[in-house]
């Protein structure tokens, strides 16, 4: 099994564009969201708009909690952009994420933490940007690739 896991977007849809183009290049069989998907001085909406009908497994990461819960008035600039530019659907969508998830990827594993770590049978793996994870590592029956 090949995964793909994408994090960190932050509304750059260019980036997520390219990162999609990768993947179906490489022929993953599923593609994880690990969150903070769209606060940043970049493309929120758009973004949203981009995901939401790709259906991919995602998590809420800290920026999706922080757009639903924190007062506008408290945020930052880059949560404040992303609010700002989000529709009712696009809260609904974050609205609906989980915190966490079950892969089934050779053995059931946990993914959660925030988006940044994978968890399952006992072991972890801190994400890092390197593109490429040891799948033995982390547990996982299956080929990893990070973005």
């Amino acid at each position: 099994m090949k995964i793909a896991a994408i994090s960190d977007i932050h509304g750059n849809l260019p980036a997520l564009d390219a990162v999609l183009a990768d993947i179906a290049a490489q022929r993953v069989d599923v593609v994880v969201n690990l969150g903070d998907i769209l606060s940043g001085p970049l493309w929120a909406a758009a973004t949203a708009d981009r995901l939401m009908p790709l259906g991919l497994p995602t998590i809420a990461g800290n920026h999706e909690r922080q757009l639903l819960t924190v007062a506008h008035e408290r945020m930052g600039a880059s949560d404040r952009h992303a609010h700002d530019e989000l529709r009712p659907e696009h809260r609904a969508w974050i609205r609906g994420l989980p915190a966490t998830l079950a892969l089934d990827a050779g053995g059931r594993h946990d993914i959660g933490g925030g988006g940044r770590e994978i968890t399952g049978d006992a072991m972890q793996f801190a994400l890092v940007a390197t593109g490429r994870a040891d799948a033995a590592t982390m547990g996982l029956d299956a080929d990893v690739s990070i973005y």
